[in-house]
């Protein structure tokens, strides 16, 4: 599943434990800097990208970032991937099959839309039988 994010966004922090919660998932998390790209860009530069992710978004402790340094980072390819893909905001969840969800979604609504994509009904016979 990719997961557009930004961490200056309040849904995105409540999406994101309910995320950390799933098993048997591979998250790609995106981020994009729809409001404002110090903090995405903090993120990409810290010695351990996913603690500072985790840290700041689960916990809200800022201690991780880099924000002294600057660094490569995709921070704009990734806001020009989320504007071609047409997500306009955070957060943005893709799914394997390409359906989206935007918004903030709890993780009942999430494993169930996994086990939807995992287990996808077969289609129903509609030939007519012949006498």
């Amino acid at each position: 599943m990719a997961v557009f994010s930004d961490p200056n966004c309040p849904y995105c922090k409540q999406l994101e434990p309910e995320l950390a919660g799933l098993d048997n998932v591979t998250l790609y998390t995106f981020l994009v800097p729809f409001q404002g790209d110090a903090k995405p860009i903090a993120i990409w530069c810290a010695g351990d990208r996913a603690a500072a992710w985790q840290r700041l978004m689960l916990h809200g402790d800022d201690s991780a970032l880099k924000t002294d340094a600057a660094c490569d980072h995709p921070i704009a390819r990734n806001l020009a991937l989320a504007h071609q893909l047409g997500v306009q905001g955070t957060p943005t969840l893709i799914w394997a099959d390409g359906s989206r969800t935007e918004g903030f979604v709890g993780r009942a609504l999430l494993e169930a839309r996994l086990a939807q994509i995992a287990s996808p009904t077969t289609p129903q016979a509609t030939a007519e039988q012949q006498p």
